[in-house]
């Protein structure tokens, strides 16, 4: 079940997230990004990218976490 735009774009809004940002997700084991992503687009946010390999490689890649 999607959350409404309204909760949507206040948990986005929480995340200092706009329009034209691009968004990365990852997970601990690199299975429910797929599914988030698609929450994502429904809410017409089209630049999103999935890093590969999930959160542990992304933080041994020293890259920033908000």
């Amino acid at each position: 079940m999607l959350p409404s735009e309204e909760v949507f774009a206040a948990a986005i809004s929480v995340l200092s997230f706009e329009n034209n940002d691009c968004i990365v997700v990852y997970d601990g084991k690199g299975i429910f990004s797929v599914a988030l992503i698609g929450m994502i687009r429904v809410f017409e946010h089209d630049k999103i990218r999935i890093f590969d390999r999930g959160l542990p490689r992304w933080r041994a890649s020293g890259f920033d976490i908000k």
